[in-house]
C-alpha cells in the first residue's frame, strides 16, 4: 500500500522506513531493540540482508543519497519515493496506491507519472492505483475503471473510454474540455471538440452560432459558441496553425465530422447503429 500522505514514520531514517516491512517479518521484538539487538543471535545477518534490499530499492528509486535522511529533512518528491521503496522491498503481486500524486505540485506530479509507468515496467507488478485527475488515469493506465456516484460505469483501456464510451456519463467525465452533448431525437448527440469544424453558419448540416469566447492555448485554441436551443456552450478545438481561428462575437457554423457523432438515449446509455 502506497498513501497518499506518505504515512512515513518521522523519527526514522529513509532506510529505516523502507526497511521496516522486512525487519518486522525477519526478525523478533528483541532483535530489532536499537542497542541489545545487534548482540542477539542471527540479528546482525537478518540486518546485513535488510540493508542489501533496501539500498537496491533506493538505488532504482534514485534516492541512495538519502538513506541517512528523515521524512522532515524530504521534499515531497523524495517522500513519494521513499514510500514506494518501503512497498517494493515486499516484492508484492500487486501494488494499491491511493492518489499518491495528488500532494505534489504539477510539475513535479508529470516527472512522478512517468517514473510511476516506468516503475511498473520494470518491476512487472499490478499496480492498482486511485485517483481523481484524469491525465494520471489515462496516460499511465493500462485499463482504467470509472467510478461515478459509486458505480462502476466502465472498465476499459484509456483510448476506448475516451473514443467509445458506453455511458453519457463517462463521455462527459473523460476528456477536457469536456464534450459537446447536444439535445437529439429523444436522447443525445456528443461530439468531442477536436471533431468540431468551424464552418460559415449557414453552411449544411452546420449548428449556427456565435463566439463567446477564444482560448488561445499555444498549441490550440479552444472556441466556444453559444448557439440557440443548446442548454451548453459549445467547444471546437483547433490547431494553432488553423487560419479558421474566429474571434469574440463573430457569427459561425459548428459541423460535427463525419462518424465522430456519439448518440445515447434519454438515460445516457450508448445508442449504436
Amino acid at each position: 500500500m502506497v498513501f497518499q500522505s506518505y504515512a512515513l514514520y518521522p523519527h526514522m531514517t529513509v532506510a529505516g522506513n523502507i526497511g521496516l516491512p522486512l525487519a518486522m517479518r525477519r526478525m523478533n521484538v528483541w532483535q530489532r531493540l536499537p542497542l541489545v539487538g545487534s548482540l542477539l543471535p542471527g540479528s546482525r545477518a537478518a540486518q546485513a540482508g535488510i540493508t542489501r534490499e533496501v539500498t537496491e530499492a533506493a538505488q532504482s528509486l534514485d534516492i541512495a543519497q538519502l538513506l541517512d535522511r528523515k521524512p522532515g529533512q524530504l521534499s515531497g518528491g523524495q517522500k513519494q519515493r521513499v514510500a514506494l521503496g518501503r512497498a517494493m522491498v515486499r516484492h508484492p503481486a500487486a501494488f494499491l496506491l491511493d492518489e499518491p500524486l495528488s500532494n505534489l505540485d504539477a510539475k513535479l506530479r508529470v516527472q512522478m507519472r512517468a517514473e510511476l509507468t516506468e516503475l511498473q515496467r520494470r518491476l512487472g507488478a499490478t499496480m492498482i492505483y486511485v485517483t481523481h485527475d484524469q491525465a494520471e488515469a489515462m496516460t499511465m493506465s493500462d485499463r482504467v475503471a470509472v467510478m461515478l456516484a459509486g458505480k462502476l460505469q466502465q472498465v476499459a483501456p484509456p483510448r476506448k473510454l475516451y473514443d467509445d464510451p458506453e455511458t453519457l456519463a463517462v463521455a462527459e467525465f473523460v476528456g477536457s474540455p469536456k464534450i459537446n452533448v447536444m439535445p437529439a431525437d429523444g436522447g443525445f448527440h456528443a461530439v468531442r471538440p477536436e471533431a468540431m469544424e468551424i464552418v460559415a453558419p449557414d453552411a449544411a448540416v452546420a449548428i449556427a452560432g456565435r463566439v463567446r469566447l477564444v482560448e488561445h492555448m499555444g498549441s490550440e485554441s479552444l472556441v466556444h459558441v453559444d448557439a440557440p436551443g443548446v442548454p451548453q456552450t459549445l467547444i471546437a478545438r483547433l490547431d494553432a496553425l488553423d487560419a479558421r481561428d474566429p474571434v469574440r462575437g463573430d457569427a459561425v457554423g459548428l459541423r460535427p465530422m463525419p462518424g465522430r457523432v456519439l448518440r445515447f438515449d434519454a438515460q445516457g446509455a450508448r445508442v449504436r447503429d
